[in-house]
């Protein structure tokens, strides 16, 4: 007769050790969470550093081949912004020519953005989105001249013009209004080279990260507008006016539209004149940001 060794049988889990099992798991888990977030944020900041950095990259390959710097806008009216100039010298190419056939991509003056094709206008760009805020594809509600007809990709970056309240159209930025006066070779009425620096291009803020806010993606009214027009004054910005913003983002409507902002904690990103990238801590003094924004006030200063 066979007998059975008792003492050799594995006892089981108890429901009790089971449930101190799952809790400690989720303590664990708990505790991992934060780190997780903060390695995918620093992914994302990277990635977002990157797209900056070959938006400046672009500018200067721009830059060889006309001997200018893009003008921020062509004409105010609807006309080429200096996200559609740059189509050609990001990689653009095929996007770029669905411009062209639009009638007058870069000079702009006749082709507004309203008249162009769907695909033209919605055509969506990587690196002008920031992965920490959002990814493509993003379309606006309406284009602020031109209504409903001119839905558009849109960005999160802005070109940096000086630091005065009418800078919109003033001469300190990085670049200014251009108004187009030729489309072959791209001729503008104000030209500007690298020469024409004498602050020093790696003291002078190019393109940075643009305030908007999770409510207000796509929004007009909330300083969100189609990439492509240069109508959309949120593409370019007078950049230390009130500082740099940080979600939670701010309320004021008109700060919305001129500010600075970023959805890495703490900082904003910016590509300079020269091509290096820089993270600036939001607390960054107004008065230092306004001498980094302008590129002919005699201040040689740099971040610390």
């Amino acid at each position: 007769m066979c007998s059975t060794d008792v003492s050799s049988r594995r006892p089981g889990f108890t429901l009790v050790e089971l449930l101190v099992v799952i809790a400690i798991i989720g303590i664990l888990l708990t505790l991992l969470l934060p780190a997780v977030n903060a390695a995918r944020e620093a992914a994302r900041r990277i990635q977002c550093a990157n797209h900056l950095k070959q938006i400046g990259l672009g500018v200067h390959n721009y830059h060889d081949a006309y001997q200018r710097v893009p003008p921020t806008v062509s004409n105010g009216h609807g006309g080429a912004s200096w996200c559609r100039i740059l189509l050609p010298f990001i990689e653009q190419q095929n996007l770029w020519a669905l411009w062209v056939e639009a009638g007058g991509a870069e000079g702009g003056a006749q082709a507004l953005v309203y008249h162009a094709p769907t695909a033209a206008r919605e055509g969506q760009v990587e690196i002008y989105y920031c992965p920490t805020r959002r990814s493509p594809p993003q379309i606006s509600e309406s284009f602020v001249r031109f209504g409903g007809e001119g839905r558009g990709a849109l960005i999160d970056y802005a070109m940096c013009v000086g630091s005065s309240p009418s800078g919109l159209h003033r001469d300190s930025g990085f670049s200014r209004l251009g108004y187009a006066v030729s489309d072959d070779p791209p001729g503008w009425k104000f030209n500007r080279s690298f020469k024409h620096f004498p602050d020093g291009l790696s003291k002078t803020l190019m393109v940075g990260e643009k305030h908007v806010r999770p409510t207000d993606f796509g929004s007009s009214a909330g300083g969100d507008q189609c990439a492509y027009s240069d109508d959309s004054y949120n593409i370019r910005i007078v950049g230390p006016l009130i500082g740099l913003a940080e979600p939670p983002n701010k309320d004021n409507r008109f700060q919305r539209w001129i500010q600075f902002g970023s959805y890495h904690p703490g900082i904003c990103q910016f590509v300079f004149g020269d091509g290096h990238l820089r993270s600036v801590p939001v607390t960054t003094d107004t008065v230092l940001l306004g001498y980094l924004a302008q590129r002919n006030d005699g201040q040689f200063v740099t971040l610390p």
